[in-house]
Parts: C-alpha cells; sequence; structure tokens
C-alpha cells in the first residue's frame, strides 16, 4: 500500500479530536512529552480530511494532543491525498507505528476497532494484525485479547493502573457486568493478586456462590473475608496473599485443615539437611513421605532415632 501525500501546516484547531483510527487505550506518555519539551515535535503527523472538511488524524495522536496542551497554533502534516477506504487508513494508523511499544490494552483496543468498526475478518486479524502489535499469528492470544476486551472499563482501568494484570483478567467474563463492578469496588482496589492467583480466585469464588447457594455480595461479607478487605495498614500485596489464602480456605475446608496439621508437624520435628518431610501431591494419601540420605551406618542410626525421637509427633499427625 503506497501512500500519497503532501506536506502542510495545518492550523491546530481545525484538527478534530475524534481519532477513529487511534488504538491507544490511553494518550498520556510523559516520557515522549519531555522529548517533545527538549527538541521539540521533530515528525510531521499523518491527517485525511473527513466528511465535514476537518483534519482527522491518522498517525501522531500524541504529536497532536502535546501540541494542543502547548497551544500550538499550527502542526506539520502530511495530509494524505489518495481515496483511501477507512479499513487502508487504520492499517496504515497501525502500521506507522510498527516497532513501537504496545500495551495489552493496545492490543486489546485495535483488535477491537478492527472487527467492530472497520470489519476485519478474523482471518485478517490474525495474519496481519497480530504481527504489527508484535505477537505471533495465533488463535489464542486473539481470543484473549477478545475476552478481556468483553470486561467492564472498570476493569481496563484497574488493569491499566497495574492493580491487577492482564495475563488472567479473562477469567472475570464468567461474572456479571454488576458483579464485575462489585470485585473492581470491593476487591481489587485493596488487593494485589499475581496471574495464577486471580486465575484460581475467579473459580473458587464462582464455585463458591454455588456450593453456598448467596450472592457474590452475600460472599463477600463474610467475617473472614471483611477483616482482611477492611484492614487498612496493610499493603495491598500482603494483603492479596491473606485474601487468595482466605477464599481457599472457604472452597477446600478439608484440604486446609489438612495444609495445617502438616506445616504443624514439620513446626514440632526438627529436620535436617538429611532427613526431610514431604506430604503427598494433595494430600491424596494420608502419611508423610519421609526423605533421607543414607551413605553408612551412622546414617540408619541417624534416621532411627530422628524416628523414635518424634515417634509422639507422627502418631498425633496419623490420627
Amino acid at each position: 500500500m503506497e501512500r500519497n501525500s503532501n506536506f502542510e501546516l495545518i492550523p491546530t484547531a481545525q484538527i478534530s479530536l475524534e481519532f477513529p483510527y487511534g488504538f491507544r487505550f490511553h494518550y498520556e506518555d510523559p516520557g515522549l512529552e519531555s522529548h517533545f519539551e527538549r527538541k521539540g515535535i521533530l515528525l510531521p503527523i499523518l491527517v485525511v480530511r473527513d466528511a465535514n472538511q476537518k483534519w482527522t488524524v491518522v498517525s501522531g495522536h500524541k504529536r497532536f494532543l502535546f501540541a494542543r496542551k502547548r497551544k500550538l497554533s499550527t502542526l506539520s502534516a502530511h495530509v494524505i491525498q489518495d481515496d483511501f477506504s477507512k479499513k487502508e487508513l487504520f492499517l496504515l494508523s497501525l502500521f506507522s507505528n510498527w516497532n513501537q511499544q504496545f500495551s495489552d490494552l493496545d492490543r486489546m483496543i485495535t483488535v477491537c476497532k478492527a472487527k467492530t468498526d472497520f470489519g476485519f475478518s478474523l482471518e485478517e486479524i490474525q495474519q496481519d494484525i497480530l504481527p504489527a502489535l508484535g505477537l505471533p499469528c495465533e488463535r489464542a492470544f486473539l481470543e484473549e485479547l477478545q475476552q478481556v476486551s468483553r470486561l467492564i472499563r472498570e476493569i481496563h482501568i484497574l488493569i491499566y493502573e497495574k492493580k491487577i494484570p492482564f495475563r488472567g483478567a479473562s477469567s472475570l467474563n464468567r461474572f456479571s457486568k454488576e458483579e464485575q463492578l462489585l470485585l473492581v469496588e470491593g476487591v481489587f482496589g485493596k488487593v494485589h493478586l499475581t496471574t495464577n492467583q486471580l486465575i484460581l480466585i475467579s473459580e473458587w469464588i464462582f464455585d463458591l456462590k454455588k456450593i453456598k447457594r448467596v450472592s457474590l455480595g452475600g460472599l463477600m461479607e463474610e467475617n473472614t473475608i471483611q477483616a482482611i478487605l477492611m484492614h487498612l495498614k496493610e499493603d495491598a500485596r500482603a494483603k492479596g496473599e491473606r485474601f487468595f489464602t482466605a477464599i481457599r480456605l472457604l472452597r477446600f475446608p478439608r484440604l486446609s485443615e489438612m495444609e495445617k496439621n502438616f506445616d504443624c508437624l514439620k513446626q514440632k520435628v526438627e529436620q535436617t539437611k538429611e532427613i526431610r518431610l514431604e506430604h503427598f501431591k494433595g494430600f491424596e494419601k494420608k502419611g508423610v513421605r519421609l526423605q533421607a540420605e543414607i551413605k553408612n551406618r551412622e546414617g540408619i542410626s541417624r534416621v532411627l532415632r530422628f524416628l523414635e525421637t518424634h515417634r509422639d509427633s507422627f502418631e498425633s499427625f496419623l490420627k
């Protein structure tokens, strides 16, 4: 796709604030603005006339917003003369930013606009647009971007603020819009969760609603949950760990009790480099696994003394 354009100085006031070809979730860029302050706007923006004869930015939205912020009267621009379709202009905007940094939210916006506003097929998005966004041509990436786009904007804002991870956020689609907002206001604004924690907590909370036959709001009113969420002095990451543990205890009370008993046993039993205790995976079997290094007769005696010394603790655990 060749680009035919002329260079002009355009009055900033005549440039539309509508960004049909923009694909950024957020246009604030302090680092770029600092560069503009020191060096000025060195590259012209790319524009086209819209149906109302007003200039529409195709590429260079951040440069335009900086010029407007600094009340610059004119801005250098390349004016597209050819009769490009809107679909082609969107591709031109995207390809003009090839090898630039894209956040996951930028990628989400791009995929949504490509499909909804410009009529790209999923095959076109996968083959033509994902590579321009720095992603492999794999359907899984496309599906995740689409799934996150279906969440309420309040969740997108928390992702932008790095309060919840983009990866794993699609798991929240199992909740209604109202429930998503409740989670935003009651949980995600107060705790920091890893991707894995977010995925698991989403699944466990959804299960608990059905098991306990309560609403999401009712579940969040549990005393143990409220005590964590309302703790004012604890940082978000530590609070997230406690929240994760509390939800896990509610979802798997028996498993959690077994873990607690095993931790108690380990505290009573003095382990060494040569003798270690482990539980069976998922506590599928009763008992413990004893790992010992035996290199000579003394090693045998050491293990036997260990078992005899801690006999009462083992018997108590195995009851």
